[in-house]
């Protein structure tokens, strides 16, 4: 794409492709792209712009959530049931967080839509929040989570939610969401990567396994991999196990 898009985020609803990145050197904030021909993307949409930066994406049904740096309505929710025709007129409603520009991460676990923010020492400005996406028209607040680091990333399964975090003493944490309208720390509360102080950036999960990557630094490996048949924390033996990511992941 033109300028510096700086890419971040994606998510895929049939044979849409809808990515988010940076808009502050010349990027659209958010992308959609065509992937019917997956050698061969092609941008739709092409005179949208976001109009700022897009931190995550999720998609449910025809359903577009964004995550964005507009301090007095971060989360945005738009109408995508034609994605090439996204336009200013096809938002159907907004959030506006706590705080200003706080919001980091995204992730949807049926009609519970989760947004993990950046830390703020502010009474009220958590760093997860759970939200009631029943109604495609609205966002309802369920609960928030006070954490003590930013959240960068959220991966969902079962009743944990894994998250990547700043939190020098504990980058992956985790959190109880069995009830998405009292989230709590899971027991343990998270594992504390005792080899580097850098943060937690990205996390996925698939079976018995948590994956983590975090910033780049020297004597460390920054893909780590967990054994999560327990749920909840993980809690070694087995693993951890570590691969050289070559940079931050």
């Amino acid at each position: 794409g033109a300028g510096t898009p700086l890419f971040s985020r994606a998510a895929v609803a049939g044979t849409t492709l809808f990515v988010v990145g940076d808009s502050a050197s010349g990027g659209a904030g958010l992308y959609v792209l065509d992937i019917a021909n997956t050698a061969s993307p092609a941008r739709i949409a092409s005179s949208f712009s976001l109009g700022g930066t897009g931190y995550d994406v999720a998609v449910r049904g025809k359903r577009l959530y964004v995550l964005t740096s507009d301090s007095a309505a971060e989360l945005k929710v738009y109408d995508v049931t034609t994605p090439g025709s996204l336009s200013s007129s096809s938002l159907i409603t907004s959030y506006d967080l706590p705080g200003s520009s706080l919001g980091r991460a995204l992730a949807l676990d049926g009609v519970t839509l989760y947004a993990g923010a950046a830390l703020s020492g502010v009474s009220g400005e958590n760093e997860l929040y759970a939200f009631d996406v029943s109604n495609s028209g609205s966002v309802v607040l369920r609960s928030g989570l006070d954490d003590t680091g930013t959240v960068n990333a959220i991966a969902l399964t079962g009743t944990s939610a894994y998250l990547a975090s700043g939190l020098d003493t504990g980058e992956l944490r985790v959190a109880d969401i069995e009830n998405p309208s009292a989230l709590v720390l899971a027991s343990g509360q998270g594992y504390n990567l005792s080899d580097r102080t850098t943060d937690g950036l990205s996390v996925a999960v698939t079976g018995t396994s948590a994956l983590i990557g975090t910033q780049a630094n020297s004597g460390i490996q920054e893909m780590v991999l967990f054994d999560t048949e327990n749920a909840g924390v993980p809690v070694p033996p087995p693993g951890p196990w570590y691969h050289e990511g070559s940079g931050s992941l």
